[in-house]
């Protein structure tokens, strides 16, 4: 345990108040906040992440007899590993009255909210939601930097490769907050908070959420070619695709080969179809 922890968890020792918010940082990427759950609910930190137990903490108030009008008190850590776009978040819940840290262990069917500060480009967010369309709509369509398309697979696949998720493990995507620059997550209960040491070592420290289905998901070509046809002709389809406009060449050549026939072709035809009546009657 630093000498941070150590002095936070002396403060929470000698709490004689609810008004703790006190947030330090020893290292630009580990930063410790002591809080409330008041202040936590209605506070927003810039870049530092809050958490809101939910029904958890009613759970938690009935098991250690805590009064509704007592605030308790959350040591937290945010860690910021070099390879992932959020800080990885652990916490701890004491007692406001004889500051005993509470068992997380009562509610693992229950879940949390953490917003969580997060790294993302804007105008592409369907890219850090594995529940959109880009990762789950074959018709998607999407250009590279390189001009060309890419299989649902692939996205995928580049979602963990780059490590785009905004939640931790065990965390499920709900939404990026555009004004406070931090990500939603609804997550189940650490029993503890995990050492720094532990979230370095931990290779799947993010949530990937295609766990489940795996990344296999393509299916039949052919098939998926057929039920985007629908996107080929609608208007961004149109404006979009290449072998549009050669279509649209071939059409125009079309129906102007068939005003060219109407106005000089058909007297021509005529013309040649009497010379060759004409001929049978000789």
């Amino acid at each position: 345990m630093n000498e941070i922890k150590e002095r936070m968890m002396i403060l929470i020792k000698n709490a004689s108040d609810n008004n703790l918010d006190i947030i330090e940082s020893k290292e630009k990427n580990i930063v410790y906040q002591l809080t409330i759950t008041k202040s936590q609910k209605i506070n927003v930190y810039e870049d530092v992440s809050t958490i809101n137990l939910g029904k958890y903490e009613e759970v938690l108030r009935r098991i250690y007899c805590i009064n509704d009008n007592l605030s308790l008190i959350i040591l937290k850590v945010d860690y910021y590993p070099n390879d992932t776009l959020i800080p990885i978040v652990g916490y701890e819940v004491f007692h406001p009255v004889n500051t005993s840290k509470l068992d997380l262990k009562y509610c693992d069917n229950y879940t949390i909210k953490l917003n969580i500060p997060a790294l993302a480009e804007e105008n592409k967010l369907f890219k850090y939601d594995p529940k959109s369309d880009f990762y789950n709509d074959d018709c998607f369509s999407y250009t590279t930097e390189n001009g060309t398309d890419i299989l649902i697979d692939d996205r995928k696949q580049e979602y963990m490769d780059k490590n785009l998720s905004l939640c931790e493990k065990k965390c499920e995507y709900i939404e990026y907050n555009i004004t406070t620059k931090k990500s939603s997550c609804e997550c189940f209960v650490k029993n503890e908070m995990e050492l720094i040491s532990e979230i370095i070592n931990e290779p799947n420290k993010l949530s990937s959420n295609f766990e489940e289905k795996g990344i296999s998901s393509s299916g039949n070509s052919n098939i998926d070619s057929i039920k985007c046809t629908k996107v080929l002709f609608s208007s961004d389809g149109l404006k979009t695709n290449i072998s549009s406009y050669i279509l649209f060449l071939f059409i125009g050549y079309f129906l102007f080969s068939i005003l060219l026939f109407i106005k000089c072709g058909y007297s021509l035809l005529e013309m040649d179809i009497q010379d060759i009546n004409f001929q049978k009657k000789i």
